[in-house]
């Protein structure tokens, strides 16, 4: 055992080091760092998903409101959402699913079948492994979805 002498102005402290207890602080570290950095990184990748998440609705309404309107295409509308999703969410254009549907069944989800007063929803979908960055992450197996429905006018 050894005694540690500590001095300050004021008082002066002895410490007891024990040698058999150095080697434990390391341990404990290297047992408690990767868990920490696991809950970290998982923090940070549940607001990415968040934020993907927010953006993907931002996407299915802006271009909700461009479908409504009469003379828009289905064509026009799903390559502007695909776009605005590329851009700022994945670069993987074939992970994007882009589905345009229109309540009356005449319509057969073309919109320039519709007509005013029917209901048109623009549905964004992407799978949260294609925007996850941590390897082996809880939020993988998500499948993250932004909708929106407006009356076509």
């Amino acid at each position: 055992m050894k005694i540690i002498n500590i001095t300050s102005r004021r008082k002066t402290s002895w410490i007891i080091a024990h040698p058999s207890r150095t080697g434990a602080a390391l341990v404990e570290f290297a047992i408690v760092l990767p868990l920490f950095l696991m809950i970290v990184f998982e923090i940070v990748e549940f607001g990415l998903i968040m934020s993907c998440q927010q953006l993907m609705t931002t996407a299915a309404r802006d271009n909700c409101r461009r479908a409504v309107i009469s003379g828009s295409s289905t064509e026009s509308i799903e390559k502007t959402t695909r776009e605005f999703l590329s851009t700022n969410i994945t670069h993987d254009e074939e992970a994007i699913t882009v589905n345009i549907s229109i309540e009356r069944e005449e319509a057969d989800n073309q919109l320039e079948n519709a007509i005013p007063g029917d209901i048109v929803t623009v549905e964004t979908i992407i799978p949260a492994s294609k925007i996850c960055s941590v390897p082996f992450s809880v939020f993988s197996s998500y499948t993250l979805r932004g909708v929106c429905s407006m009356v076509h006018e």
